[in-house]
């Protein structure tokens, strides 16, 4: 087994695509998967970019809204709702 911090004092800003009170813990990249936890604050903007691979977007506090091309679609754990993209 194998621990992996990734709380916000391991976690670095973004701030490419005009993303704002957005941070990143990496936790793993491989040749199969790359595995990260962002951080948002309230009224955080993570702005909009090509996704390099398949994405899941799982929000595990509070809620969220992702813009994708088929429009915006709300995230939140209270409706057991996440995005894969």
């Amino acid at each position: 087994m194998e621990f992996f911090r990734f709380d916000l004092d391991v976690s670095r800003e973004i701030s490419q695509f005009s993303s704002h009170n957005a941070s990143i813990s990496p936790i793993i990249r491989n040749k199969t998967a790359t595995v990260g936890c962002i951080h948002l604050k309230d009224n955080s903007v993570l702005g909009m970019h090509p996704a390099a691979c398949p994405q899941l977007f799982l929000i595990v506090d509070g809620d969220g809204w992702v813009k994708t091309a088929g429009g915006e679609q709300g995230c939140s754990p209270k409706r057991n709702r996440c995005l894969l993209v």
